[in-house]
């Protein structure tokens, strides 16, 4: 008795140049979301909690540094010990 093996056969490789025609429109998609992410999660932002977004917009947050005492501090493996 034979078995019949064509159902684990790989798909055709002419069947793969979908990838080509599908190039715009991911890209399309990508530039939609990256002019939409930021407005749309505002837009939660204000839906959801009207007060904390209000509250967030008057206060004004303020970083201040000695350029003397301030260095780049970088480690990502958490090896180095930093003074201050």
């Amino acid at each position: 008795m034979a078995t019949d093996h064509r159902h684990l056969a790989l798909p055709d490789p002419r069947l793969a140049v979908g990838h080509v025609r599908s190039k715009p429109i991911i890209l399309a998609g990508c530039v939609i979301g990256a002019l939409t992410d930021f407005p749309l999660f505002k837009l939660m932002a204000q839906t959801a909690n009207p007060d904390l977004y209000a509250a967030r917009e008057k206060t004004a947050v303020v970083v201040v540094s000695d350029p003397a005492d301030c260095s780049f501090q970088f480690n990502p493996t958490g090896t180095a010990k930093f003074a201050n």
